[in-house]
């Protein structure tokens, strides 16, 4: 990671961390095929200081977050790694954080005046969030002379920080996941109170080396499947072990066929069949029926039967009544009537959202089948090219050299001007000129 202060060993840091954007935002970068967000997700707030700050020298470090359990033991441990914790309550309405924006403007201010007064030494002020409330704030210091570094996760950063990265020099944007494997983990172990494993959604690894280092290094291969879990670990014979793998949204029976297109060097079962094979069948037996009996048991004779006829079948209170027979059979075209019913409700929603402007244009990846506005213009472009895939519009150069060519409605970009990036979502470079860049682990 190098950046472009780091040629002046005199530069002092001022630490800002905004803990839900590093840490919540994290989990749902992490997201998995079955899961939206991955709960195992773990941060190191030291190691995560020490790579921001990239061995300059650190003034001060701010870590903002909501009021935890009274047992938690995060604050703490940030406390030791030279953070100055600052927690607020939540919404007593909405229950979501409150506060922590406008307190971070605040010392973000104050941190650059007091430095200011103070110190002649260069500053560079590290804030990690990707939210839009504190951009008025840096805007108003950049103007003032201030050099920011901004860190957030890609799906996290507003749009606006982007674009600002290309624009000001003194304003850098960087990506936490290029980063994540300096201050991050993934705590793959079941930490459950009471050590119970559901066999309907667990396979097993047995008999592996009782070393720990076997244990991450085929959690991190299940990793590649891209479904949570967790492992449990269970003491085997001659010092090794049996890992549990528990499957929270999917099935073993598909974990297990994914497993055998991975070339892996153990065999995995499912846990019915593990048990099976650790204990005798005439001591263990698993049910996989309701774990309540039935009422109705064989000691009923055929006159209980008899007697509760009557009131299985259904009989009519009405005398006049006749058996139904086949004379008496409605048509069958008769049985039955078509309704047409319309949800008006989506109807109503699907009229206004089409009143509604498209934000992302002629980029749109809809196309002609986007359910929001778009302009004749772009409706235009979106017949010419039925098949084209408009996320990538504008995004190469094109090779064409005929004076003829009709630039306007050609894919390809011709000159800085209509250069579009998937980044920063601005025209002005293509992708592989813009200044935010995502390192691929």
């Amino acid at each position: 990671m190098a950046n472009k202060l780091d040629e002046d060993n005199h530069i002092v840091c001022y630490v800002f961390v905004d803990n839900s954007n590093l840490w919540i935002a994290g989990q749902k970068s992490q997201a998995l095929k079955d899961a939206d967000t991955d709960p195992r997700y773990r941060v190191d707030h030291g190691k995560f200081l020490d790579t921001v700050i990239n061995g300059r020298d650190l003034a001060k470090a701010f870590l903002y977050s909501s009021k935890p359990p009274p047992n938690d033991s995060v604050w703490i441990r940030s406390r030791k790694r030279n953070f100055e914790v600052k927690l607020f309550d939540r919404s007593m309405v909405t229950g979501k954080e409150k506060a922590i924006e406008p307190a971070m403007a605040c010392d973000i201010t104050a941190s650059y005046y007091q430095h200011q007064v103070n110190s002649s030494e260069e500053a560079v002020f590290i804030v990690v969030t990707g939210k839009l409330d504190l951009k008025h704030t840096i805007d108003t210091l950049l103007q003032q002379g201030a050099q920011f570094e901004l860190w957030s996760w890609e799906r996290a950063m507003a749009r606006e920080f982007k674009q600002l990265a290309n624009k000001d020099p003194h304003f850098e944007a960087h990506l936490l996941d290029n980063i994540k494997d300096s201050f991050s983990y993934t705590a793959f172990m079941n930490t459950r109170q009471c050590n119970l494993i559901k066999p309907d959604c667990s396979i097993v690894f047995r008999d592996l080396p009782g070393d720990k280092s076997y244990l991450y290094e085929l959690a991190h291969t299940m990793q590649r499947l891209m479904r949570l879990f967790y492992v449990t670990s269970i003491p085997s014979s001659r010092g090794k072990q049996d890992l549990v793998f528990e499957f929270t949204k999917t099935k073993p029976e598909l974990i297990l066929t994914l497993l055998k297109r991975m070339d892996l060097e153990y065999e995995a079962c499912d846990y019915p069949t593990y048990i099976t094979s650790k204990r005798p069948s005439n001591e263990f037996k698993i049910e996989l029926t309701n774990r309540f009996e039935s009422h109705v048991t064989d000691e009923l004779n055929d006159d209980f039967y008899q007697n509760l006829e009557p009131f299985l079948l259904s009989q009519s209170t009405d005398e006049s009544s006749e058996p139904l027979t086949s004379d008496t059979i409605v048509p069958e075209d008769d049985c039955w009537l078509t309704v047409i019913h319309k949800n008006m409700d989506k109807i109503e929603f699907l009229r206004r959202q089409k009143k509604i402007p498209c934000k992302w244009k002629e980029h749109c990846i809809s196309g002609a089948s986007c359910r929001n506005h778009h302009s004749e213009q772009e409706n235009e472009l979106f017949q010419r090219h039925p098949k084209f895939n408009f996320r990538f519009w504008k995004t190469r150069m094109c090779s064409n050299t005929n004076s003829h060519h009709k630039t306007g409605t050609c894919i390809f970009a011709h000159g800085p001007e209509d250069s579009w990036c998937l980044i920063c979502h601005i025209y002005g470079h293509l992708t592989s000129e813009c200044k935010l860049k995502r390192v691929d682990n």
